[in-house]
């Protein structure tokens, strides 16, 4: 999977060409807006902006271009069900609006700045003002409650697309928000720990593995983990302190350690915690305290899954399903 944060990173590359952004869509797609793809100059393509219906016409259309374009304007309609327009038969029900920007020197220099704002756990609001016909793109961000400007001296807001109808405007603005990719805190580093943090990094997530046993809590076992610590898993846990922002599943298979994370965790207030064993075992850890929404036992969706690859999955369906409920709150909310 490529989150907003892979993206930007493979932006900021050397072999980075073009960024292709979805910055509208009308009726149903296979992506929604502010999804992102990366053309490089040898043809590769990171991030998916469709199902593959459009990705190798937009090279296409790259390739074709006047060396002083950087940027424009295209939109695929994917709602017929004939060859007789682009669509080509697929019978999407939608329409998708696309601007290209090629990456510039300063382009990627603004999108490094952006990544090191992120990596401070910093969120960062994007503004594009767009002309019309997208020959032109001026930037400017602003980091909660700080302003840095790039280009305009001040910034504008908008709710993703915002288009004015006045018929003397000359441009519109296009707002994306930016934030670190969330954390999520695996407590035991035994075999069935493997395919969840292998998974859970795929899908975007900073994952951190603790275990009492370096044997286990590995770069070798783990290689995809942003951060491996080894030691007393209640020190590692008051050391991390987990946020209401973070995401915790507890999985070590020792019933007391179990006992103490628990018992810690439950006096804080995480977005999600996983307790994996049966729901007797889970009850038993759980017995005499008030047990909060978010948490969940036994851990993951109940799908009968089978095996370590299964479970995995199930458990990160379930984060994944808490992460997006919960940001869809939060845009209510806004």
């Amino acid at each position: 999977m490529y989150d907003h944060y892979s993206i930007l990173k493979e932006a900021c590359s050397s072999t980075a060409g073009f960024l292709a952004t979805i910055i509208k869509v009308e009726g149903s797609s296979y992506q929604k807006e502010g999804t992102s793809m990366v053309i490089n100059h040898d043809g590769k393509r990171v991030g998916l902006l469709s199902g593959g219906c459009l990705e190798t016409d937009l090279v296409e259309r790259i390739k074709q271009l006047d060396t002083k374009t950087t940027s424009f304007f295209t939109i695929y309609d994917m709602r017929s069900e004939d060859d007789l327009t682009w669509g080509q038969g697929v019978g999407c029900n939608g329409s998708i609006h696309v601007l290209v920007e090629k990456l510039t020197a300063e382009l990627k220099n603004l999108f490094n700045n952006l990544l090191a704002k992120i990596d401070q756990g910093r969120v960062v609001k994007l503004v594009r003002e767009i002309s019309l016909d997208a020959s032109y793109v001026n930037y400017h961000f602003s980091i909660e409650n700080e302003m840095d400007n790039v280009d305009n001296p001040t910034p504008k807001t908008g709710i993703n697309l915002s288009i004015s109808l006045d018929s003397k405007a000359t441009s519109y603005d296009y707002t994306q928000i930016f934030q670190s990719r969330p954390n999520l805190y695996v407590f035991g580093a035994g075999p069935d720990s493997i395919p969840l943090v292998e998974l859970a990094a795929s899908a975007g997530f900073n994952v951190t593995v603790c275990d009492w046993r370096e044997g286990y809590c590995n770069k070798e076992n783990f290689p995809k983990a942003h951060r491996l610590m080894v030691g007393n898993l209640y020190e590692q846990v008051n050391k991390l302190n987990p946020k209401p922002s973070d995401f915790v599943v507890i999985m070590t298979h020792h019933f007391q350690k179990d006992y103490e994370l628990t018992t810690y965790l439950l006096q804080k207030k995480l977005k999600y915690l996983g307790i994996l064993g049966s729901l007797d075992r889970s009850t038993r850890l759980l017995k005499g305290f008030t047990v909060p929404e978010w948490v969940s036992f036994p851990v993951g969706l109940q799908i009968g899954a089978k095996g370590p690859y299964e479970i995995a999955i199930s458990i990160l369906a379930e984060i994944i399903k808490y992460k997006n409920i919960n940001e869809v709150n939060q845009l209510v909310s806004n």
